[in-house]
């Protein structure tokens, strides 16, 4: 794999969740040593003590010729760390995820032979897109811990 560049959506300024903003996500573009790669949407689906982010991919060709038959379409689950848990590719926020590519369910996505890359992707996607840092395993939590004495 060469090297990526996340480059996020200027327009999508939060990433908080939806009971406190509304209907609330990113979006963003992923380059592959400067070409297209890749399109992905978060949105939250965590609370503010324990936040999660449903991340979706569509992985694939971008010329201007292709069709969505050429991509994948893709998603993860995530908790900070990230800890990455792959779900079927419908994100209720960005509906379109669904029908950029050909969706790679859940249940069949470990198997794939890109697998790999696609986790890859993902974890650059929350290392390089400032508005995921809730997702960063050098980020402290935002709740408190409890200690029993």
């Amino acid at each position: 794999m060469g090297v990526l560049r996340i480059q996020p959506n200027e327009e999508d300024q939060i990433s908080s969740c939806s009971c406190c903003a509304g209907m609330p996500g990113v979006r963003g573009f992923v380059y592959e040593d400067e070409e297209a790669l890749a399109v992905y949407f978060a949105e939250p689906s965590g609370m503010i003590n324990f936040p999660m982010l449903r991340l979706g991919l569509v992985v694939g060709r971008w010329e201007g010729n292709t069709l969505a038959s050429d991509r994948v379409a893709l998603a993860f689950s995530c908790r900070p760390g990230p800890l990455l848990e792959w779900i079927d590719p419908y994100l209720p926020t960005f509906p379109e995820l669904a029908f950029l590519g050909e969706k790679l369910m859940g249940d069949k996505a470990s198997q794939h032979a890109l697998a790999e890359k696609f986790q890859t992707i993902a974890k650059a996607i929350i290392e390089d897109d400032p508005r995921l840092e809730e997702m960063r395993t050098n980020k402290k939590p935002r709740h408190r811990v409890f200690k029993a004495d």
